[in-house]
């Protein structure tokens, strides 16, 4: 027995599996016999019963069939399923796959309509739209919303599977592409365990290096409105131009009774800077006078001197700075702000994102840490 699957949740963290606030509301199960719906933690009603039903009917299938699989996946694993012996079907993944990878993360409609079906149902989209949150939506609605949407992904299946027969060449990569789908799936919910005071100690010492760092450009260019990080204020300093900045100007105003009023208020300010540097061809950037500054770019600038010194300062504050904000920082931030628990981080693996079909990974890139970073992940135990 086929049958489509999907669970509808809470919205925190747009239905974050990790984020201990958000619960599952109801799931269902769909194949053109039968289509069962099981409500689980929409109001106060017990289901144990329902979800130990549906449970068992997942169990039994001989292929499950799903739309962003471990989306799904680890919702149901959160409520007892174990996947690991389960044949599964992402049709996400493999309309990603039949397509060339020239369509990054596909949504439902956006598959339905491929193959001409029908949409989803807009109306819970719209209470989500106006910040109600799913427990609060009215289960009669909610129920046919999710009942569209498993007909949905089981006709979708269909569809592949007879588009399918003209490209056998491809059966091979999606069935081991649906296996890798659960290894993934795995990866994602055992997460990986991270050292918040190490973390805390990075950070300080990468901040000391950033100020080090800004101390010795600003020795070279003592402006303290520059942003080293915006293309504009770079492209002005190496090829030449203005430089505009924000300033606090002084202000005041004369009352009726003659009381005289002081304050600030922001202004511009701007500088002329001179070329150190001639820009490579083909770089102009499409605002007049500026040309990119992408690290490549700066890599391959022919220069000396003072250029030389201000280009490898601010690669190496580039570096510096994605360290620190994006993971020093920037992973405890992520943590909060996502209501982790365990100090477990737990990164998502993407298959439907590169157009070369590698796997890619984000929030956060766990395959790009810096080796001060990777220091940070350890063994739970």
């Amino acid at each position: 027995m086929i049958l489509s699957c999907d669970v509808e949740t809470s919205t925190f963290s747009k239905g974050n599996v990790y984020d201990h606030r958000n619960v599952m509301c109801n799931f269902g199960v769909y194949n053109p016999v039968h289509c069962n719906i099981f409500r689980i933690e929409h109001g106060d009603l017990p289901y144990g019963k329902a979800l130990a039903e549906g449970l068992e009917q997942i169990r039994n299938a001989e292929k499950l069939v799903l739309f962003n699989a471990k989306f799904d996946l680890n919702w149901l694993r959160k409520y007892g399923l174990d996947y690991t012996n389960l044949s599964i079907w992402d049709c996400q993944l493999a309309h990603f796959i039949t397509t060339n990878q020239t369509h990054p993360y596909p949504s439902l409609n956006e598959v339905a309509e491929y193959y001409g079906l029908g949409t989803k149902l807009d109306k819970i989209a719209e209470y989500w739209a106006n910040g109600v949150q799913t427990t609060d939506i009215p289960y009669e609605e909610l129920d046919e919303y999710l009942r569209q949407d498993i007909k949905l992904t089981y006709e979708i299946y269909e569809k592949q599977q007879e588009q399918l027969k003209e490209m056998p060449e491809k059966r091979r990569l999606l069935s081991l592409s649906m296996q890798d789908l659960i290894v993934l799936a795995d990866m994602e919910w055992n997460g990986i365990k991270y050292d918040f005071k190490l973390s805390e100690k990075k950070a300080e010492e990468l901040s000391t290096t950033l100020k080090n760092i800004d101390e010795q450009i600003y020795e070279m260019f003592p402006i303290n409105g520059i942003n080293w990080n915006s293309n504009d204020h770079l492209s002005a300093v190496l090829y030449g131009g203005v430089v505009k900045y924000p300033v606090r100007e002084a202000t005041q105003r004369v009352l009726k009774d003659g009381t005289v009023k002081h304050g600030e208020r922001w202004g511009e300010a701007t500088v002329e800077m001179p070329r150190l540097v001639n820009p490579l061809p083909k770089t102009e950037c499409a605002k007049e006078g500026y040309w990119k500054t992408s690290e490549d770019i700066l890599r391959s600038l022919k220069t000396k001197g003072k250029a030389k010194k201000l280009i490898d300062l601010v690669l190496e504050r580039s570096i510096i700075d994605k360290e620190l904000s994006t993971y020093a920082l920037g992973l405890p931030k992520l943590y909060k702000e996502r209501h982790f628990t365990g100090e477990i981080i737990h990164g998502q693996f993407n298959q439907c994102v590169a157009r070369t079909g590698r796997l890619s990974s984000s929030q956060p890139n766990m395959q790009n840490l810096s080796k001060p970073i990777k220091q940070c992940f350890i063994s739970r135990y």
